[in-house]
């Protein structure tokens, strides 16, 4: 576990009682938190040092717990699992995508009925908004999508239009 960093002769004249130092014997009734420490509004570096690391501890945060804890959601830094492969260019522009047609499309300008969306205003949209994911044209686009999704997560229609299918919902003939 982690031990605040102290030295031999403070450790042993100071005991933690209640998240605060109080030097001498223990019979002395320890401070609650709220009241001003003597000496000092803010109290010693030592003692806040002290609550620190016994809250530290309380949460299960020490050096052994270290390689069980969970990897930070959102691609966080941490020691276990970090690697992970780059997303090729189609998983890129299907990841735009579905955030286009389902949550940007009043951002980039385009017209969304009923899910579907004009391919070649979708594609323009990409050019402007999303110059890394290539130059795509609306035959560009769809061949992309032709070849990468293999899940099924987009459609397209006679009319050049283009909708994500929503999870588990059925496909239009």
């Amino acid at each position: 576990s982690l031990h605040p960093p102290a030295t031999e002769d403070a450790a042993m004249t100071s005991t933690v009682l209640a998240g605060s130092a109080v030097a001498g014997s223990s019979s002395q009734e320890a401070r609650p938190r709220d009241e001003p420490m003597q000496g000092g509004a803010a109290g010693s570096l030592g003692d806040r040092a002290s609550r620190v690391y016994r809250a530290i501890g309380q949460m299960g945060l020490t050096l052994d717990s270290r390689e069980v804890r969970q990897t930070p959601r959102g691609g966080g830094t941490s020691d276990v699992g970090s690697e992970r492969e780059p997303r090729s260019l189609g998983e890129n522009v299907q990841r735009w995508l579905g955030w286009a047609l389902q949550a940007g499309y009043e951002e980039l300008g385009l017209h969304v009925a009923g899910g579907w969306a004009d391919l070649d205003e979708v594609a323009d949209a990409m050019r402007r908004s999303r110059p890394d994911l290539g130059r795509h044209d609306a035959s560009s686009l769809k061949a992309l999508l032709q070849e990468t999704d293999q899940s099924g997560r987009f459609e397209l229609d006679a009319q050049g239009r283009l909708r994500k299918v929503p999870k588990g919902g059925p496909r239009c003939p």
